[in-house]
């Protein structure tokens, strides 16, 4: 059995991107559950404080009214768009600039779950399956930004003579990432 805390500060040259401090918590255990069979188990969790991120990435917000762009409005039509933006001389200043929502890639909470075990039960054969599991998100301030990973395997060894190993390997990998927020690829 394994246990352990790590702890990491990264202090960034520009002060408006933070310094980011990450806690990182692990466990794990190997077990001969038999003879031929083995077993091994890991759980990480990690807390990271401010990681890498734009603090005005998105949610362009009126310098008129202070609500967002696009705003829920109990107008019959729905949404009312505020302000106009996009036009103009001062395009820079009124959209870019009055930016007000953090945007990441980047967790702030990390778990992760490993599980496999190997049995043998000759000295020629070999079979192992394992799975992991891995859960990350981020609480923006105005959003959220969520992604899941799980990749179960199996992997079978034979030796049919000294000179000819045989091994066939299944991995599947499943990743869905989510984000509250649709930047468009535009102006360059």
């Amino acid at each position: 059995m394994r246990l352990g805390y790590e702890l990491e500060k990264e202090d960034r040259d520009e002060s408006d991107l933070g310094d980011t401090e990450t806690a990182t918590l692990k466990a794990s255990v190997r077990s001969r559950l038999a003879k031929g069979l083995t077993a091994r188990a890991s759980y990480m969790m990690q807390m990271i404080d401010e990681p890498f991120m734009n603090p005005d990435a998105a949610l362009y917000e009126d310098p008129t009214t202070g609500l967002n762009y696009f705003d829920k409005d109990t107008t019959d039509a729905g949404y009312t768009p505020g302000y106009m933006i996009g036009t103009g001389p001062t395009y820079g200043v009124d959209y870019y600039d009055h930016r007000s929502s953090d945007m990441s890639n980047l967790p702030e909470d990390v778990q992760e779950l490993k599980l496999a075990s190997t049995w043998a039960p000759s000295a020629n054969f070999s079979a192992t399956a394992s799975f992991r599991a891995r859960l990350e998100e981020n609480a923006l301030k105005k959003s959220s930004w969520e992604q899941s990973t799980y990749s179960p395997s199996l992997a079978l060894w034979y030796a049919a003579n000294e000179k000819l190993n045989l091994t066939f390997l299944y991995n599947y990998l499943g990743q869905s990432t989510e984000a509250k927020f649709c930047q468009g690829w535009y102006d360059g």
